[in-house]
């Protein structure tokens, strides 16, 4: 059970016994079927109750409405492995940043990581592809070597630990979150509730990756608007276009400001790419946090844009999405 807390990033969690998340999903359905007048979403009745319906089937499913195939089909001494091939971990999240199919020479896999990876392994495994010829810009015979079997993804720090957390569980996930809140602290960066052991159980708040995640389907949902209207204006289809107009203000009205921001976060990931290459962490994590406020107050306009004009996207929104939103 989640509740944000208003005016602040931040929300209190509270676990709930097998099956009884479906009552309080419930409880959100109905409420988003009141009227946006009254703090719901306008929801239809037949889609609550689809929506609801689908997630009590999720709750009782033995393997997941969510999981991958291939996942629900492979043996559990596999899964990890399974997990980094797909990038996907249990929750539907990547376990390591993505290639940018723009970028002529994406960084190697070693020094590949998210603004908070483990210190320690992340020191190891890029301290091994410096050793064999590696570094931040090119691969080292190591990672070539596991790219030649399609395995490039197993040389980056985010795949190690996963495989570590995988097999020692609960232990190393103690040693993690401490590492990583020590880390912090040392960095001026203060205490992640995420990163804290049982604290995390009933306050979270949003991390470098979520925010990262919440802006790019923010920008799917915009720019699925905008094609959309686009292709029925081409056709001369004036009767779907008006359609998506009145479906999607929201989303066509964040297009420009969303266009910019993604062209000011292009120039500022190549400039954390640049101190990260030259060595400068204070330079790098100084941009980095740059790109999560950018992030941050593009989400913001973005949700006053949803709550003043309404939005058939908005409304369809991932439950990470509206636990920031609504």
């Amino acid at each position: 059970m989640v509740q944000a807390l208003p005016n602040v990033p931040t929300w209190i969690k509270m676990p709930l016994a097998y099956g009884a998340n479906v009552f309080w999903y419930l409880g959100t359905q109905m409420a988003d079927m009141l009227p946006k007048e009254y703090g719901g979403m306008g929801k239809s009745p037949l889609r609550a109750t689809g929506e609801f319906v689908k997630a009590a089937m999720n709750a009782f499913n033995p393997i997941g409405g969510g999981a991958e195939i291939v996942n629900s089909l492979t043996p559990a001494v596999a899964q990890p492995f399974v997990d980094i091939s797909i990038n996907k971990n249990f929750a539907g999240q990547p376990i390591y940043p993505t290639d940018n199919p723009f970028d002529a020479s994406p960084d190697p896999y070693a020094f590949r990581t998210w603004s908070n990876p483990n210190p320690h392994i992340a020191a190891i495994v890029q301290s091994i592809a410096k050793f064999s010829g590696g570094n931040e810009v090119r691969p080292s015979l190591a990672e070539e070597s596991l790219n030649t079997f399609g395995m490039g993804a197993f040389a980056s720090p985010e795949s190690v630990e996963y495989l570590f957390k995988s097999v020692f569980s609960g232990p190393y996930s103690i040693y993690s979150d401490l590492s990583k809140t020590f880390s912090g602290l040392s960095k001026s960066q203060g205490i992640d509730p995420n990163n804290l052991p049982i604290v995390r159980r009933f306050v979270g708040s949003p991390s470098d990756r979520s925010d990262s995640i919440l802006f790019k389907e923010a920008w799917q949902n915009i720019s699925t608007a905008r094609d959309e209207l686009k292709l029925h204006m081409k056709n001369g289809d004036r009767k779907n276009a008006d359609r998506v107009r009145a479906e999607y203000p929201a989303e066509l009205a964040s297009y420009d400001q969303f266009s910019r921001i993604n062209y000011q976060l292009k120039n500022l990931r190549t400039q954390a790419k640049s101190y990260k290459s030259k060595g400068d962490t204070e330079g790098e994590l100084r941009v980095q946090k740059m790109i999560r406020d950018t992030q941050t107050q593009a989400l913001g306009q973005y949700k006053k844009a949803v709550d003043r004009m309404g939005s058939e996207a908005g409304d369809k929104a991932s439950d990470q999405v509206k636990s920031l939103f609504y």
